[in-house]
């Protein structure tokens, strides 16, 4: 998965942002908006189900730790 990253943030010539990816998922977790947004997406689609914000957040920061 590592290697799948790294290429991908070079293909997309976005490898100076890997350092800024704690900030980013900060202000995201912190956003109010973004958190309504997730809950009117979840709304919508059934199969997303009792998935939380916390949870999906928890989740992009596990996978920044399987990156590093």
């Amino acid at each position: 998965m590592k290697a799948a990253f790294y290429a991908t943030c070079n293909k997309r010539g976005s490898i100076e942002l890997i350092g800024t990816i704690d900030d980013v998922l900060n202000i995201i977790s912190d956003d109010e908006t973004m958190r309504q947004l997730w809950n009117n997406y979840r709304k919508s689609n059934y199969y997303v189900g009792a998935l939380e914000w916390e949870d999906v957040i928890g989740s992009a920061r596990k996978l920044r730790i399987m990156i590093e």
